[in-house]
């Protein structure tokens, strides 16, 4: 039998659903949470469309079509994993495309929420991406951005109130299991960014402990199934895995980098 050598399919298949962020369902859950905390204090309490950034395997959107009532779009750069998405969960509307061109996809304003789990690290104009996302949101609609952040040697604020401007100012120089340079969230500048791009800051909460238990636990989980795993992926995926975890578990016990929630709204003045 031939071996699969795709580290996201290896990573989906011991996560036992098709994610590719920190955290799997538990994240998710606490992302949904939120969210309908802020939904039930606006008018955006039924018939929600949401559009999922990065919609990888498909396995976030359909889990979040499976708690919500949301009707879902997803858009995904990677047209192998968009192709299992589509095949495996045919109820949600998964399109080949990159963010930078979803305003020609999506040519009106549309949406009532944007999500992008560990996506926005990869996006190498950040600022553009959101002015892109802007573009295709509704007045007053709610985007998240959870992701790797870069963090002063204290701690992420949960207030957008509480920011000192105190982020390193060492890059970090990593690429992710698509080879990618991830290019992690500068948090004073997202601060600077969101306002510019229509979008006004709701909270910043701090996941860092969370993320290290994840890939704590994530990291042991490999090591159990090590055996079962290499008899159906190679041992280069099993590796650049294990190896791509363990550098982002060691930068946030070392506190190189954190792990964040980003939740704006859209100004209603924007067009």
């Amino acid at each position: 039998m031939t071996k699969i050598n795709n580290p996201r399919l290896l990573l989906a298949q011991l996560r036992k659903g098709d994610f590719a962020h920190p955290g799997d369902k538990e994240a998710i859950d606490i992302v949904l949470k939120k969210i309908h905390e802020l939904i039930s204090a606006t008018d955006l309490k039924a018939g929600i469309k949401a559009l999922d950034v990065g919609s990888g395997l498909g396995g976030t959107a359909a889990y979040i079509k499976q708690k919500t009532s949301f009707d879902i779009e997803g858009i995904e750069i990677d047209k192998a994993a968009n192709a299992h998405a589509k095949a495996k969960y045919p109820g949600i509307g998964f399109h080949d495309c990159d963010v930078m061109s979803v305003n020609t996809l999506f040519q009106k304003k549309q949406f009532d929420l944007i999500y992008l789990f560990n996506v926005f690290y990869a996006i190498p104009d950040q600022k553009i991406c959101l002015k892109q996302l802007a573009a295709v949101a509704k007045p007053g609609a709610l985007m998240v951005i959870f992701d790797y952040t870069l963090c002063s040697p204290e701690h992420i604020p949960s207030s957008p109130h509480a920011f000192s401007g105190d982020l390193q100012d060492d890059k970090f120089n990593m690429k992710d299991l698509a080879d990618k340079p991830m290019h992690l969230v500068n948090l004073q500048d997202l601060k600077d960014w969101l306002p510019a791009t229509g979008w006004n800051l709701i909270e910043i909460v701090d996941l860092t402990s969370e993320y290290k238990r994840w890939y704590e636990d994530f990291l042991k989980l490999m090591m159990t199934h090590k055996d079962s795993l290499l008899k159906t992926f190679t041992e280069q995926s099993f590796t650049k895995v294990y190896e791509t975890f363990s550098a982002l578990l060691n930068a946030l016990k070392t506190k190189k980098i954190s792990g964040s929630i980003i939740y704006a709204k859209l100004s209603v003045l924007s067009s």
